[in-house]
Parts: structure tokens; sequence; C-alpha cells
């Protein structure tokens, strides 16, 4: 009867925990190294640390070059994982409900500076306790065309 009650009581214990799973790719990101700014570009957050899983991240994209970039709404979020980067995987629904969820669309002039704010909510992940960091790219629309990909780092801490 004791074993009963034990068991019972540990089901209980582990259903009442906050694991937060985190589905990650199985390999880690093939470029472990991405930088805040290249190519005169640059991305900065406004908050780099967390008390918990932020519903939105703002951000400022400034470009210092004298090329237009291109750019969209969609970012993805790499976790730091046994010293590696392995990127976040969340549901295709996504695309679906978020429209302009979009990889490219918007303009940044040469120059100019402007404020971006992603929806780690609109992902419908939960983002447990670690270090993580937001991942967007742009595309530059005067030749030599090439695509630009930078890399902020933030975390979520106790």
């Amino acid at each position: 009867m004791k074993l009963k009650h034990l068991v019972i009581l540990l089901l209980l214990l582990t259903a009442c925990t906050n694991n937060v799973t985190l589905n990650t790719l199985p390999d880690p990101v093939p470029d472990q190294r991405m930088y805040e700014s290249a190519n005169d570009l640059s991305l900065t957050l406004i908050q780099n640390d967390y008390k918990t899983s932020p519903r939105t991240i703002e951000t400022v994209i400034r470009n210092d070059s004298q090329v237009e970039y291109e750019y969209g709404d969609f970012f993805h979020i790499e976790v730091l994982q046994k010293e590696e980067w392995y990127m976040i995987t969340y549901s295709d629904v996504v695309f679906l409900k978020g429209k302009s969820f979009r990889d490219f669309g918007k303009i940044i002039t040469p120059g100019s500076e402007i404020e971006q704010t992603f929806s780690v909510e609109a992902l419908d992940v939960v983002l447990p306790l670690g270090e993580y960091r937001l991942v967007k790219t742009f595309l530059s629309r005067g030749e030599p065309f090439h695509e630009v990909s930078l890399a902020v780092p933030f975390s979520i801490e106790e």
C-alpha cells in the first residue's frame, strides 16, 4: 500500500513541475559563428535578458551600407546546447496564421534605422531558462546580390 501511495505522489510531483520541453532540429546549425553586424548591417536587441519566455523581442536594425536590403517578418531562434547552437522547431501553422511571416517584402534603405518586433508567442513556443539567439536574414537589392544573416544573443535567467 505504501508503494502505491509513493508512486501516486511521484506522479503528482512530476505533473506539477514546470519543465518545458524545447523541440530542436537533431543536428547543430551549420553556421555556428554569426554576428550582430555584417556588410554594414546591424541588429541589436532592446532587451538582452529575460526572467521568463518573452512574448515579443524588440530589435533595432541599422543599414549603414550603400545598398538597399530586403527583409520580412520571418525570423528563427536558436538555443545553445552542449556548447553548440540548435534551431528551435515550431509548427508550420505559424505560416497559415501569420500571413506576413515571410522572409522578404520590406525594404531598409541605406543610412536608415528601423525598429522591428518579433513575436515569440506567434511561434507557439515557450522558451525555458537558457541562452538563445535570434537570427534574421536580409537580401541585397543591388548587384552583386547576396544574403546577410545576423544573430543577436539573449538569455532567460532566474
